[in-house]
């Protein structure tokens, strides 16, 4: 039996075949471990040996948000955490397998530093693997940790460049695709469609929105728009009305001449709907422009419940990474809805999938090791489809690459309007907004 980085050729292979089965739902057998059984697999007949190895508890580490700027995406993590923790106890008992996931819930409220404390706090409990719906901010901090303490981390949510996050490899794994140039691009297609050549930008002072203004800046000429206001704002900022004085200035000689302008508002749910409704308390000229947002702000459910029209009247835009149409996604998202009346966003789906890479993983190293888990999971994430499409990772231990939808606030809902292509650097519109 010839071994590769403590994962032997038989296991691999079988595991292999079980995470190809679950994709297309086509019946299995799995042996008990331990046990030399024939597995039948399409036209193939295979004889292998399971590992013993497992414990009859493998915990895993969830830490969300429950609040802070991040707690609706957190929300929502939590509850298809325990769908997938669920759904992969099930898929252990069915295969008869003598253990089960436990989960252990952390709470970081977004904050960075107890992002830290509460992954050291379910490692010193043991755990040797953690996931979650992290920001890049929240996964940056992690960095360090996983690669020296040898903790496997999967982040759902971080979608900056790998190297402002860190170092390619290693221990920290994200199962998003790095967004920031793709973001940028999709929205600078959007204004030269439209037609505007000035935007007024405006960041939250975050590693993934550091990187989108970066990125959106650098490119903007290429795109022939110029960047009339490049502001920086704290996290948690609840006073918008000097940032808003310096919008209307840098706006309006450019608004006065008839030239079209549009507000670029790089931050998060809950910045919108402080800066839309602090700007229609003072009148301003900002709510009659084009506003464009990142991929942080969809599915925008805090902006709609608080500021819909608002949101309208802008017609405000964002970019979001997609997740395909199917019965397991509806599955997710209509439980999520009942549970706590949100429709979730692409990372919190993608918690689902990182919960199932994880622990299909820790199956197919066949023991509760991360050395062997890590080395598992490139082959895992490879085979593997779940609610958001193919996982596969790139050298860097990053998600290879993803489409982004576009939607848009019109008539108080999100609205699909377009589809970019990254491959291309074009859009197929689905709406008038974009003709």
């Amino acid at each position: 039996m010839v071994s590769r980085r403590g994962v032997s050729t038989p296991v691999l292979a079988l595991l292999l075949i079980i995470v190809l089965l679950i994709g297309i739902a086509i019946g299995y057998f799995i042996p008990r471990p331990g046990a030399v059984e024939t597995v039948t697999a399409p036209a193939a007949t295979t004889t292998v040996t399971v590992g013993t190895a497992l414990p009859s508890e493998i915990p895993f580490g969830v830490i969300v948000s429950r609040s802070g700027t991040w707690a609706s995406s957190g929300l929502q993590s939590e509850v298809i955490a325990k769908i997938a923790e669920k759904d992969i106890n099930d898929f252990v008992k069915a295969l008869g397998l003598n253990t089960r996931f436990k989960f252990y819930f952390e709470d970081d409220e977004t904050n960075p530093s107890l992002t830290l404390q509460r992954a050291q706090s379910l490692a010193a409990k043991g755990i040797k693997v953690i996931f979650g719906s992290l920001t890049s901010k929240q996964t940056k901090s992690l960095a360090e940790f996983a690669n020296t303490q040898k903790v496997i981390v999967m982040s759902s949510a971080s979608t900056a460049p790998r190297e402002r996050v860190a170092p390619p490899g290693g221990y920290l794994f994200r199962i998003t695709a790095e967004s920031s140039t793709p973001d940028s691009k999709a929205l600078l297609n959007v204004l030269r469609t439209l037609g505007i050549k000035y935007v007024v930008t405006i960041t939250i002072d975050d590693t993934y929105n550091l990187a989108v203004r970066d990125a959106f800046v650098k490119l903007a000429p290429e795109y022939g728009v110029t960047v009339l206001l490049n502001a920086v704002y704290p996290p948690d900022m609840k006073d918008f009305s000097a940032l808003l004085d310096q919008m209307e200035a840098a706006a309006k000689p450019y608004v006065d001449r008839g030239e079209k302008v549009a507000v670029f508002d790089n931050g998060w749910q809950e910045d919108l709907t402080l800066l839309l409704t602090q700007a229609n308390a003072r009148k301003s000229f900002l709510l009659n422009l084009q506003w464009i947002t990142p991929d942080t702000i969809y599915p925008a459910d805090v902006v709609l419940k608080n500021a819909a029209d608002l949101a309208s009247k802008t017609r405000v835009i964002c970019v979001q990474l997609t997740a395909p149409d199917t019965p397991l996604k509806r599955r997710i998202v209509e439980t999520v809805k009942k549970e706590i009346g949100m429709e979730p966003d692409i990372w919190a789906l993608q918690a689902y999938d990182a919960a199932w890479v994880l622990a299909l993983s820790t199956l197919l190293a066949g023991k509760y090791d991360a050395d062997a888990i890590k080395a598992a999971i490139p082959y895992v994430a490879k085979m593997y489809w779940g609610v958001s499409g193919n996982t596969e990772l790139n050298e860097k231990n990053d998600r290879k690459s993803q489409s982004e939808e576009i939607w848009a606030v019109i008539d108080g809902k999100m609205t699909l309007i377009g589809m970019y292509d990254p491959i291309s650097d074009s859009i197929t519109w689905y709406h008038p907004l974009g003709s």
